[in-house]
C-alpha cells in the first residue's frame, strides 16, 4: 500500500517530486509542437518510460500528464471530448509504474479568468474542475496536484472541486521576477489566503518562474507570511535559454541538488524540478536531500551566489 503524503512527509521531514515531462518526453524524440495533453493517448509508451526513469532516479512522487488536460485547453486542440479519457489514462499510466511512490493527478489553469467570479461562471468552473478531478482518481492518482495558477478564483474553484471528491490535494502558483503571480498575487497575499480556501491544501508553495533563484525567494515569501502549512519548491533546473521557451532551460544536476539544499533551508518540504528537468537531476537532488542538514535561511545574496543572479538583476 502506498504511504500517504502526510505519513511520509511525518516520517522524513520531506518529500522529492519528480521532474519536467515535456522535457523527459523531448528527450525520447516526442516532439514539443505536440499538444501535451495528446501525448497520453499517442505516445504511451514514451510517457511510462518517462515516468519509470523519474522513479528510478529515487522520486517519491510523479506527476500525470494532464497538466494541460482541462476541457478548457483541450477545446483549442479540437479534443474537448476527450477529457475524461486522457486524464484517466495519464494516472493510469503513472500508476502503473510508480510502484511505492505517490501518483498526484496534475491539474493546470484553464486560462480562462482574470478576475473574480459570477456565482455562475464558479459553478460552471468548479464542475469543469470536477470532472478533472473524478477522471484522474479514477485512473489511480492519490492526491490531485494543482500547478502554475495565477489566478485566485480558479485556485479556490479548484479547492472546492477537490473538496467535493473528498481527496487531499497539494498546490503551486508561478511567480515572476518581481515576486508576483501573472496576476499581481505575492507569495503573502496567497499564504494569507490558504486558510480561507473551501478545501484547504495539504501543501502550497511555488513552481516554474524564471529561475531556480527566484523560486528560493519565492518560497522564503512564504516563510515570512507565517503560514504552518508544509511549503512546496518545484523550480526550473535554470533560467531559460530561450524566453519564448521554458522548457529551454539546461542547468546541471549540481545545479538542481543545490537548489534542493537551498530549498529545504529555506523551509520547503515539498521539493521537486520543473522545467528541464530531467531523472538526472532528480537523482542529484535526492541524493542532496538525503546527506543534508538544514540549516538556516538563506540570505539573498548566499541564494545568488550558489544559483545564480536573481532574473531581475540581469534585465
Amino acid at each position: 500500500m502506498t504511504e500517504s503524503l502526510t505519513d511520509l512527509l511525518d516520517r522524513r521531514g520531506w518529500i522529492l517530486a519528480d521532474g519536467c515531462l515535456r522535457t523527459a518526453l523531448a528527450a525520447r524524440g516526442v516532439a514539443r509542437a505536440e499538444p501535451l495533453a495528446l501525448c497520453t493517448a499517442t505516445h504511451p509508451e514514451e510517457l511510462r518510460a518517462a515516468h519509470a526513469a523519474f522513479v528510478a532516479a529515487g522520486t517519491d512522487l510523479i506527476l500525470t500528464n494532464s497538466h494541460d488536460a482541462n476541457a478548457a485547453r483541450l477545446r483549442m486542440a479540437g479534443a474537448e471530448a476527450r477529457m475524461a479519457e486522457l486524464n484517466h489514462a495519464a494516472a493510469a499510466i503513472a500508476r502503473s509504474v510508480a510502484g511505492p511512490a505517490l501518483v498526484g493527478g496534475r491539474i493546470g489553469p484553464t486560462g480562462e479568468v482574470y478576475g473574480p467570479l459570477g456565482p455562475e461562471a464558479r459553478a460552471r468552473l468548479v464542475a469543469q474542475f470536477e470532472g478533472q478531478v473524478a477522471a484522474l482518481r479514477a485512473g489511480g492518482a492519490d492526491l490531485i496536484w494543482a500547478e502554475g495558477f495565477a489566478a485566485l478564483p480558479e485556485f479556490e474553484a479548484l479547492s472546492e472541486a477537490v473538496g467535493r471528491a473528498g481527496m487531499d490535494w497539494c498546490g503551486t502558483i508561478c511567480f515572476d521576477s518581481s515576486g508576483r503571480s501573472l496576476l499581481g498575487l505575492t507569495p503573502a497575499a496567497l499564504a494569507a489566503r490558504i486558510e480561507h480556501l473551501p478545501h484547504p491544501p495539504l501543501a502550497y508553495g511555488a513552481s516554474g518562474g524564471p529561475g531556480p533563484s527566484d523560486l528560493i525567494a519565492s518560497v522564503l515569501g512564504f516563510a515570512a507570511a507565517g503560514c504552518e502549512r508544509p511549503r512546496i519548491a518545484r523550480g526550473n533546473s535554470a533560467v531559460p535559454r530561450n524566453p519564448r521557451d521554458p522548457a529551454s532551460c539546461a542547468g546541471t544536476p549540481e545545479t538542481m541538488a543545490t537548489f534542493a539544499r537551498l530549498a529545504l533551508d529555506a523551509g520547503a518540504r515539498l521539493i521537486g524540478g520543473a522545467c528541464g528537468t530531467l531523472p538526472a537531476h532528480i537523482a542529484a537532488m535526492r541524493a542532496a536531500l538525503e546527506h543534508h542538514t538544514p540549516g538556516p535561511r538563506p540570505l539573498p545574496e548566499q541564494i545568488a551566489a550558489q544559483l545564480g543572479p536573481f532574473s531581475a538583476e540581469e534585465d
